[in-house]
């Protein structure tokens, strides 16, 4: 997908493809937020209903995970690559524990609020990347 926008002069850069990632997740779990209004009188919604959702979340970390790995690894100064790939699995590791105590909600709030807080914060992430692109391109650039 990326050498066919590449070669039309339309793909996104790495800040870009994060912020896609980010809104594409948002949208994954704003998707089983959506759930009950098809959900049958058991309940349930459709099997393809959660594949979905796996499909457009698996999407969205591709987007983001391997991008933002790919930053740390060439943007870094030399001498702190290592450091900074171990700054973003800790980055990654507190997000699951935050993730784990919002699990904690599931009992008081309804399954689409539940899922709507979900996608308010990570498409809030995607949100800050449009914000602090700028800078950010501007401090990569300055590196270079």
């Amino acid at each position: 997908l990326w050498q066919r926008q590449a070669a039309k002069g339309q793909e996104p850069d790495d800040i870009g493809k994060m912020a896609i990632g980010c809104f594409t997740f948002a949208g994954a779990t704003a998707w089983l937020a959506l759930a009950p209004l098809v959900a049958g009188t058991d309940g349930r919604a459709p099997i393809l209903w959660a594949v979905a959702f796996h499909l457009l979340s698996n999407i969205g970390w591709l987007y983001f995970t391997p991008i933002a790995l790919a930053l740390y690894a060439t943007r870094s100064p030399a001498g702190l690559r290592g450091t900074l790939l171990g700054v973003n699995y800790l980055a990654t590791f507190f997000a699951s524990t935050v993730s784990g105590r919002l699990g904690g909600f599931y009992e008081t709030l309804s399954a689409s609020q539940f899922w709507l807080l979900h996608a308010a914060i990570v498409g809030g992430g995607g949100l800050a990347l449009l914000a602090l692109g700028g800078p950010i391109r501007a401090l990569m650039d300055e590196r270079d």
